[in-house]
């Protein structure tokens, strides 16, 4: 199943300050500012029966949830636990998965990324609470206010208003990391900002680009950060890029499940031989997703040995070894709440409210707690800190949308701190139930919107054509035999059928996994054991994503909406691009000549003097413009939407002869202009 959650395991609901979620946060400030000062390694004692047996359990859970390849590193402030790999990270060639193998850590890269501005901000190269736009220009948001306010601060905690809008990054590595920032400037916030949560990793890139920006040596994110982290962490084969993990020769494949499951024959003949879910899994190995351009957002690969090294700076304040390797100001403030949520989960034992700065904060079965997950096609990571215990967890695997990684480190909390076990698999579970009864039954209330015995009102070939939004890239749709329309978003493919009217339901379940992720929390996990992506879903899904047509004054159809962003306050937009054609220079001289009521109110048509393949118009007191043939009559103004010259040929047909009159189509009506009889037509 196709993912872009890069999601931290919350729900990420959009709610605006409240007074007392105010005096909450400040008083988590104030506590997290006294649980600052870490308990020296010789007072981390790690129960002698937590690790009892774990190599037994950990290998049974990840069994249990079909995953090929699991890392795990627990590690205190002063030593790594324990460390270790299992299952395989390439399926196919039976590699065998390391604590040093190296997986897509996805989001746990935002907690990097943002200790890296903060480096800079300690420097003196920007202000944490000065805007953005002053020491750098280039970024701009669709909203005025915003852009002239937006801090640092605001990006890093996600309290811009802008929420993810993913599918303007989400399978396009061809758009450069200053191209995504240059398109923020078209995406609708869904708040006024600091009012709301929006998780958004578009935040996290145009971070990565203004530490560019700001750098002494204008340095890329990537480089300041190894030169500022990595490399004093000893994290040498930490990298930015998929091209530099395939060169590596301890690197996990990315795997999902398949959309259509295996068979199993069933020979009718009992058997006493445990099956290991994993072999039988339906995996389906995937391309290793290039994430290069969103930076800080989520293109870090790293390894479970590694990444213990970073949570051991963070457990100390950037104190490695005897050695102080990152300043510990700029850590630290990482770790302070910085914006309020509404969480809105089931459970009581694990409560996070805050988000800090690349870090969730919150309580852990009444443990001060610090994490985050990240998702991303077929790499699934979580890790956790109880700063006051000096504990930390990392769980990597490669499998996609999975929460192993996240209830084994709920499971690794619970024994590192002698707590009485709670059965997180068997909750999550329960959850998936309690999910796919209540999809169901929102399936079942749905159906009436739908208006049956409709059609659309243009044969399907008229909806074929090429739809483009400024952020999102162009949408490509194309009529098929079986009456559907099939699209593609950069990569990204789409199966559209009719619902009613001028709207089109998405019929592929994939397509609408990947625009609307189950962004859920550590307390409400989406899914318990795999189910192949696909099984038993609706082939009319009536809860799928409704593209919607308008024409224009013309009756043409003009563009297409749809909610790609949900919490956005309208559809996303695509304007219909015209359909040109070519035309040969004879065909375009039948045109020429001059038109009107009279000389003095007459226009000209003339070939482009530098490309002789092409017309343009003079109108008297006005800018030249440039013809764009869309039919072998008719012409658009570009720039200018629903203008149209419509030129009309003699009835005899013959190709020497030249257009008798044209038509001017406007928004305001239709006018009709002769040829002067004063001139030609055919040189």
């Amino acid at each position: 199943m196709a993912i872009l959650c890069l999601t931290v395991r919350l729900y990420l609901m959009s709610v605006a300050f409240r007074p007392v979620a105010l005096v909450l946060l400040a008083l988590f400030v104030v506590a997290s500012r006294s649980a600052a000062a870490q308990p020296p390694p010789g007072a981390i004692r790690i129960p002698a029966k937590a690790l009892k047996n774990l190599d037994a359990d950990i290998e049974r859970f990840r069994r249990e949830w079909a995953v090929p390849g699991l890392a795990i590193a627990i590690v205190t402030p002063d030593r790594v636990v324990y460390a270790r790999g299992f299952g395989q990270r390439d399926v196919a060639k039976g590699l065998p998965t390391t604590e040093n193998t190296l997986f897509g850590i996805a989001s746990c890269s935002k907690s990097i990324g943002a200790a890296t501005v903060c480096l800079l901000a300690q420097d003196g190269r920007l202000d944490l609470d000065a805007p953005v736009h002053a020491v750098w220009p280039a970024f701009q948001l669709a909203d005025d206010y915003a852009t002239l306010h937006v801090t640092p601060r605001d990006l890093l905690s996600h309290r811009t208003g802008l929420p993810r809008h993913d599918l303007v990054w989400y399978h396009a590595p061809a758009l450069p990391r200053g191209e995504l920032v240059r398109r923020l400037r078209y995406l609708p916030a869904a708040d006024e900002a600091r009012t709301a949560f929006h998780y958004s990793n578009l935040g996290y890139t145009a971070l990565s680009a203004l530490v560019e920006a700001v750098s002494p040596d204008h340095a890329s994110w990537e480089m300041v950060t190894r030169r500022r982290i990595l490399t004093p962490l000893g994290m040498t084969r930490t990298n930015f890029s998929v091209r530099d993990s395939e060169k590596d020769t301890d690197h996990a494949r990315p795997y999902r499940m398949r959309a259509t499951p295996p068979t199993v024959p069933n020979s009718g003949q009992k058997t006493t031989k445990p099956r290991d879910s994993a072999a039988l899994s339906p995996l389906e190995a995937l391309p290793l997703e290039d994430v290069d351009a969103v930076g800080a957002a989520a293109n870090i690969n790293s390894s479970a040995a590694e990444m213990g090294r970073w949570l051991r700076a963070t457990l100390t304040d950037g104190r490695l070894d005897g050695r102080q390797l990152i300043a510990a100001e700029a850590l630290h403030a990482t770790h302070e709440p910085q914006m309020a949520y509404d969480l809105n989960t089931p459970d009581d034992d694990v409560y996070t409210d805050t988000y800090g700065m690349g870090w969730v904060i919150g309580s852990y079965r009444g443990f001060r707690y610090m994490t985050h997950s990240g998702s991303l096609d077929g790499f699934t990571s979580e890790m956790a800190c109880l700063p006051a215990e000096g504990i930390g967890v990392v769980v990597l695997a490669n499998l996609d949308d999975t929460e192993l990684p996240h209830l084994l480190a709920n499971t690794l909390l619970d024994r590192l701190t002698g707590l009485a076990a709670i059965d997180w698999g068997g909750r999550y579970q329960q959850y998936q139930q309690e999910d796919a009864t209540a999809a169901a039954e929102e399936n079942a209330i749905a159906n009436p919107f739908r208006v049956a015995d409709t059609r659309p009102s243009h044969p399907l070939a008229d909806y074929a054509g090429r739809y483009r939004h400024p952020a999102y890239g162009d949408l490509t749709l194309r009529a098929t035999p079986d009456g559907h329309l099939r699209g593609d978003l950069h990569g990204l493919s789409l199966t559209l059928s009719h619902y009613h009217y001028e709207t089109f339901v998405t019929a592929t379940e994939e397509f609408q996994t990947a625009i609307g992720p189950t962004a859920v929390g550590p307390e409400r996990p989406a899914a318990g054991p795999p189910t192949p992506a696909g099984a038993g879903a609706d082939p009319m899904p009536v809860g799928g994503l409704r593209f919607s047509f308008a024409t224009d004054t013309r009756g043409e159809i003009s563009a297409v909406s749809a909610s790609l962003e949900p919490d956005a306050p309208a559809p996303i937009t695509f304007e219909r691009l015209p359909d040109t054609v070519r035309l040969s220079r004879p065909q375009l001289l039948r045109f020429v000549g001059t038109y009107g009521p009279s000389p003095r109110d007459a226009f000209r048509v003339e070939l482009t003097p530098d490309k002789p393949d092409s017309l343009l118009v003079r109108y008297p007191g006005q800018p030249t413009q440039r013809l764009l043939p869309v039919r072998p009559t008719e012409f658009i103004l570009p720039g200018m939407p629903g203008y149209l010259l419509r030129f009309v040929l003699p009835p005899s047909g013959l190709p020497s002869q030249p257009a008798t009159e044209v038509l001017t189509i406007q928004p305001e009506g239709v006018y009709r202009d002769r040829r002067r009889s004063d001139t030609g037509g055919p040189e």
